[in-house]
């Protein structure tokens, strides 16, 4: 089964009760590990471990160069960075953002990219919940819907249409 993947980049930082036993959570998605039955409920989800760690499929280049966004938690200080990308099947992402107010006390980024569309969405916790605050955040050049003749490449300088 495949489908359309959505990239997700998230930072901040994670509540101090849930600092000490968030590391699983952090660096493989192991949400049945920790003790709060919130964490235990999105755990449940059959995809849920692809956030944080589900494979940058079809994201734009410059994700897998941004080293600013790799998995990556300090429990001292709670900041949690992680970069991933999934079918949504489940609707993780719309459950990691419902679970996000309870363990998370500031957002730096969270940045949602569909790979069939140009733009990423920027979202933000706002008053306890996560809402969109830019819809047009930032334009990747998405070749989801172009045929592969209108893709710009190398191999063919002329741009003549390719048979199949």
């Amino acid at each position: 089964m495949s489908g359309v993947y959505t990239g997700l980049r998230f930072k901040g930082v994670v509540k101090q009760n849930f600092r000490l036993n968030f590391n699983l959570i952090a660096t493989s998605g192991d949400w049945l590990s920790h003790p709060d039955p919130a964490f235990n409920e999105y755990g449940r989800i059959r995809s849920a471990a692809k956030i944080p760690n589900g494979f940058l499929e079809h994201m734009p280049g410059e994700w897998e160069d941004d080293e600013e966004f790799l998995n990556y938690y300090d429990s001292q200080s709670g900041v949690w960075t992680f970069q991933c990308s999934t079918n949504n099947y489940d609707k993780e992402i719309e459950h990691f953002f419902k679970l996000l107010p309870h363990f998370i006390e500031s957002v730096q980024m969270i940045e949602i990219f569909p790979e069939e569309d140009d733009y990423s969405y920027r979202y933000d916790l706002i008053d306890g919940e996560v809402k969109l605050v830019d819809e047009c955040y930032k334009y990747y050049e998405s070749t989801y819907w172009k045929r592969p003749y209108e893709i710009e490449d190398d191999t063919n300088e002329d741009n003549e249409e390719l048979e199949f």
